[in-house]
């Protein structure tokens, strides 16, 4: 919920600043580089801002393998819990098992020896 607000209010100051900038398409001089260039203002406001996105976009993306790859182990590490639980359920199954045979086996022995 948090992030659907982030990304709504992101949004809210792009198309705010987007006419801001198209009501303000004066020139301006602008210093890009040590060159003195003339450039209209609505491009010196809603340029940086698009770069900016862009930037944040790609540190974003930059991020997403890091963020699966962990969702990725974590998951891996869940199976194998769940795997680690089954194999001693198992074993204890066996060993339950066993332990009836033997009961059984004993159960038989100590019928044939009072005979």
């Amino acid at each position: 919920m948090l992030l659907r607000a982030g990304v709504v209010g992101v949004w809210i100051v792009f198309i705010v600043t987007g006419m801001l900038a198209l009501l303000n398409s004066q020139a301006v001089p602008v210093m890009l580089l040590g060159a003195r260039i003339e450039a209209p203002l609505s491009a010196v406001i809603f340029g940086p801002l698009i770069v900016g996105a862009l930037a944040g976009y790609g540190l974003e993306l930059a991020k997403r393998p890091k963020i699966q790859s962990e969702k990725r182990q974590l998951e891996w590490a869940a199976q194998d819990a769940k795997l680690i639980a089954e194999v001693k359920s198992d074993r204890e199954k066996q060993l339950e098992a066993k332990i009836a045979t033997l009961e059984a086996a004993l159960k038989q022995a100590l019928g044939k020896s009072k005979s």
